[in-house]
Order: structure tokens, then sequence, then C-alpha cells
């Protein structure tokens, strides 16, 4: 079923993304992303709130707080290559007001939003040694350091937002969140970063017409491998240049969730948006090892705390922006294409055998996700 949706029809599609989210290229920063903004360290504590206030006032997490101490101990160095209103980076904001306020001003979070400490993979590798503290990334970019995690990238593993949160939030998913595969490094939560469509320059309503389509993907086996599959030819392209190669036809198609769709402008050069949901990725708040070892365990137990509380508020910020970015490219005459089960179960047939191929080691795992959502 195509249509180009009025104002009306725009809640029905948010409701369907819980269901399954010429001229100069924009400047993206990310792979999830947002335009950056280059503004370097954001401001943390009381970013959300008037936060806790020398004379000892109630902070983000609602509880009253000692006086603030003038001058923090310890400095720590957040990476985030997303904007400053971008969904991830106020949770991150979020995590650094409950750290600075918990520990009284002993410890204080700077977040650098926009990529300003580098980009992601070169990032990761600085926390390895300690060089930058924590780092916000996707899982994609991590599944290098990390192999287990790439099973959160296979297609179609989760039916739903509900089901997703309900994996993300299990045992199986934060056992797998310790990272003890990786070295160097410890995951502290995960953020929310909805789930991936496909978008092209060309008429998109099936799996038909993605076939010989040139679609741009990361540089990953596993997403080459589901182009394959689908029919379509996998090109690599840098995050930053797909705007340009959108535009030039160098691609016809790309995929990403709707809210990067939206913030960076490719509904501009590929006006056609095909809500096929194929993956719900997770985004990874991560930390230096060699820098967590050197915490006490109180300011330890601290920090994952208040990772883990800023997740519940990442997801309630992401939700609203997605619905702003569909009525963002819906008021700019995109044409949506919602799939019909039959349709939707063709691309799950035809990625049926990627479980087995691509992440075999950790079959049991994927196994049990699946039998969650039962």
């Amino acid at each position: 079923m195509k249509k180009r949706l009025g104002a009306a029809l725009i809640v029905a599609m948010v409701s369907l993304l819980s269901a399954c989210g010429t001229k100069s290229a924009p400047a993206p920063s990310a792979e999830t992303g947002q335009k950056g903004t280059g503004a370097g360290a954001a401001e943390t504590a009381g970013t959300e709130t008037a936060g806790a206030e020398a004379d000892g006032t109630k902070g983000a997490d609602g509880e009253i707080h000692a006086p603030l101490q003038e001058t923090p101990d310890l400095l720590l160095r957040l990476s985030e290559d997303q904007s400053i209103d971008y969904p991830t980076t106020m949770g991150c904001l979020r995590f650094a007001d409950l750290v600075y306020e918990r520990t009284n001003g002993r410890i204080k979070v700077e977040v650098y939003d926009s990529g300003t400490l580098g980009n992601t993979t070169a990032v990761i590798e600085q926390l390895q040694y300690g060089a930058i503290d924590l780092c916000r990334c996707g899982v994609g970019d991590l599944s290098q350091f990390s192999p287990r995690l790439s099973l959160f990238t296979l297609p179609f593993l989760f039916t739903n937002t509900e089901n997703y949160y309900k994996c993300m939030d299990s045992d199986l998913a934060q056992e797998i969140l310790e990272m003890a595969d990786a070295e160097g490094l410890i995951g502290m939560c995960y953020y929310t970063n909805g789930s991936r469509s496909f978008y092209s320059s060309k008429p998109l309503t099936g799996l038909g017409d993605l076939k010989g389509q040139v679609v741009r993907t990361q540089e990953s086996a596993l997403m080459m491998g589901l182009m394959d599959a689908l029919g379509a030819d996998p090109t690599p392209v840098a995050y930053a240049e797909v705007y340009s190669a959108l535009q030039t036809g160098v691609v016809d198609a790309a995929e990403n969730s709707v809210a990067s769709y939206a913030s960076t402008a490719h509904y501009e050069v590929a006006p056609n948006l095909m809500l096929d949901c194929h993956v719900y990725e997770p985004d990874l708040l991560i930390m230096s090892q060699q820098i967590w070892d050197e915490l006490s365990s109180e300011d330890q137990e601290i920090l994952r705390q208040a990772a883990q509380e800023s997740v519940v508020y990442e997801r309630e910020i992401y939700e609203a922006y997605e619905a702003g970015a569909l009525k963002k490219v819906v008021d700019a005459g995109v044409v949506v294409t919602e799939l019909t089960p039959e349709k939707q179960q063709e691309f799950m047939d035809a990625t049926a055998s990627m479980a087995e191929a691509f992440c075999g080691d950790y079959i049991q795992d994927v196994e049990t996700l699946r039998r969650m959502q039962d």
C-alpha cells in the first residue's frame, strides 16, 4: 500500500514505527545522525534541571543532594558524535547530570558532541588505553571490538519496539553489555536509535523494487550480506558522503532510522521511504576499562546506576523526536510505503538464513531473544 501521507495519518504511521522509527550536501556527523554543530563540550550538570546547586537542592533525579564541591576531583570526557539536540546526546547529558549530583560534584562528565573528539572507531581505540573515558557509539561500530554484539544487527531479530525494549532489558542483553570479549572496554547501558528502514530516489513499495538498486551500506559483512539476500547491489559509502551520493546517482538508496533520514535531509534526494523496520539497532554507552578500574566500588555503582536511569529518559526523548521526524518528511512530500504483513514476510523469508551464516557462534543467544518475543 503506497500513499502520500497527510497530517491526519501521521499518528497511524508513528504507531507503525513502534510496531516494526541539486544543492550542497548537509554534513551529518555520524552513522545514525544529525548534522553536527561542532559545539564541543556541552554543558553537563544542570542540563535538564536547575541541578544540585551549591546550597544543596533537588537534582535531575528528584532527590535532594548535599552541596557540590567547587572543583571536581575527577573530570571524565564523553565522546558523542551526534549534535547537542539529538536523543542520544540528551541521554548522555542526563547521565552526566546524575553523576555530578550523586557524587556531590566530585566527578564531572563533560559531553563532547558532534564528533569533536574524533571519529567513532578512533575514539573507541583511545578508550582501550584510557586516553578518552567514555563514548556513545553504535553497535555496528563496536562489533569489531566485541563480536558478540553483532547479533543485534541481524535483520528482523526484533518484531516491534515493545519486544525490542523487553529484550534489551533482559538478563541476557545485560550480560552481553559487559563486553567480556572486548579488550579494555566496559558497557554501561543501551540507548535506542529506533529501527532502520530503506529509502530511495526511485519508487520503493516492496522487496521487488530493491532488486538491482544500488544501496549504500556500512562496511560490515553482515550488512553487505543483507543487501545480497535482498537482491540489492551493496556499495559502501562514507556516511558523510551519502547525501551527495544519492543526489548524483552514485547510489539509488540507503537505509537508516527515520530520525536520521530526517535530520540529515536525505529525504530531499531520496523522497521514497519504505517502513520495513529491518533492524532495531541499539547504541551503547561504553567506558574505558582502565578508567573504570581506577574508580572506587561506590563510584562505579553511582556511574552504573546513572547510566541505567538515563536509558528511560533517552527512550522518551527518542520516541518524541522520531514522531517529529516522521511529520517533517511527510510534510515535505515524501512518499511513505507501509508494508502489508505479506510483503513484510517476503523480507523475513529472504533473510531467514542469515542468523546461522553470520552469527553461528551466538545462535543460542539469537534463539533466546526470539523466544522472549513469543
